[in-house]
Parts: structure tokens; sequence; C-alpha cells
């Protein structure tokens, strides 16, 4: 009995440090996506350094997969990333940080894959953007900021491309365009703006190409151009007028190509 006993304690004694033992990266030898240690899957704490031998990387394998927390570090000290991996995927929250110790990003995986709310910022701790990811897609509204903290854009999503409406503004708060997306194609009705809020441009899109009548505005409002389009060529008639209103240009295109003008 009291052999049993010694036995069990050195084998829980081994069980313990194989997977305390604390190796450098370097040791290891990657096979097909697993780490081996003398030849073993590799279990336990291991250590990555920069050329100066300062800290680069904690992290914990085993059986030769990332398991545990992983920790990352700029070479300035600071710390870089931060998060758990099981059997080589991440998982739950995960976070990076500028050089500065400021957050860049923050965001859960599941299974490998972004899912749920990710937040990114700038340096200077001033949100960037944030939205949604399902299953490494980005999917919903997803929103930008310029520096100064004025909205930049609001972008929709659906199954990782651009599907419904997007908006972008100009750092004083006007919109700068507007229109849809529909599998990641423009479509329908596009305007442009000019920063004090006039229309610069008034367009038709089809399947991602110009489609119908696209109409340019000089930034006193005065027409400046038209061009008739069809599935991204020119077809139909353009005109052009000075700022006076006067018509300097009137040409007709068929198919994408040139065919009269004046």
């Amino acid at each position: 009995m009291r052999i049993n006993v010694i036995s069990l304690f050195f084998i829980c004694l081994f069980i313990l440090s194989s997977c305390t033992r604390q190796i450098k990266y370097e040791q290891l030898e990657e096979k097909e996506g697993r780490m081996y240690y003398k030849s073993k899957p590799f279990s336990g704490n291991c250590s990555d350094y920069y050329l100066d031998k300062k800290l680069k990387t904690t992290m914990k394998y085993f059986d030769g997969y990332l398991n545990g927390l992983y920790i990352s570090y700029h070479s300035n000290g600071s710390k870089e990333s931060e998060g758990t991996y099981t059997q080589g995927e991440r998982i739950g929250n995960w976070k990076r940080f500028y050089e500065n110790g400021n957050i860049y990003l923050e965001g859960d995986f599941k299974d490998g894959e972004k899912d749920g709310l990710w937040k990114y910022w700038y340096n200077d701790g001033q949100k960037e953007y944030e939205g949604n990811w399902i299953s490494d897609s980005q999917d919903g509204v997803w929103y930008s900021w310029y520096r100064n903290g004025q909205i930049h854009s609001e972008v929709q999503w659906k199954d990782g491309v651009q599907h419904g409406k997007e908006t972008k503004f100009y750092e004083n708060g006007n919109v700068r365009s507007e229109g849809f997306f529909e599998n990641g194609k423009q479509t329908g009705a596009w305007k442009w703006f000019y920063e004090n809020g006039k229309i610069e441009s008034d367009e038709n899109w089809k399947d991602g190409f110009p489609h119908g009548i696209v109409t340019k505005y000089y930034e006193s409002g005065k027409k400046e151009k038209t061009v008739e389009w069809e599935n991204g060529k020119k077809n139909g008639m353009f005109k052009e007028w000075d700022e006076n209103g006067k018509l300097i240009k009137k040409e007709y295109y068929k198919d994408g190509k040139f065919i009269k003008g004046s």
C-alpha cells in the first residue's frame, strides 16, 4: 500500500512538472500546426524574446496546442495583446494595445472567429470605429469617427459584405455621401455633397455600375454636367455647362463609344 501511495505521488509530481515546465519558444518544433518538444507534443509554459532578450510573448500549451492565457509585449515592454486560447483557437475577450499603453481594440472570439461587438480606438484614446461580427463576418451597422469625435460613417453590412445604407460625413457634421449597397455593389440613388451642404452629384447605380442619368453641380448650385449611363458605359447624351449656365459641350455616346459632339 505504501508503495502504491509513493508511486501515485511521483506520477502526480511528473504530470505537474510537465504542465508547469518553462521553455523558450525557439526550443519548440512545429509540425502540421502542432508544437513539439523533444519529439513529443508540448505541454507547459513557453516564452519568446526579442533579440535584445526583452520578453516578447508568454503563452501556455497543452498537448501541442496553445491553451490558456496568451500575452505579447511591445519592444518597449508595454503590453501588446492579451487573450485566451483553447486547443489552438482564440476564445473569449481579447485586447490589443498601442505602445503608449492605450487600448487599440477589444472584442470576443467564439471558436476562433470574431463574434459580437468589437471596438477600435485611435492611439490617443478616441474611438475610431465599432461594429458587430458574426462568425468572422461583419454584420449590422458599423460606425466610424474622426479623431475629433465627429461621426465619419454609418455603414450596413450583411455576411461580410456591404448591404444596405451607407452614409459618410464631413468633419463639420454635414453629409458627404449617401446611398445603398446590395450584396457589396452600389445600387439605386446616390448623392454626394459639398462640405457646405450643397449637392455635388446626383447619381443612379445598378449592380455596382452607373446606370441612368448622372448629374453633377458646381458648388454654387448650378448644373455642371449630365451624363447618361447604361451598365457602366456612357450611353446617350453628355452635356456640360460653364458656371454662368452656358452650354459648352454636347456629345452623344453609344455603348461607351463617342458617336458625335459639338
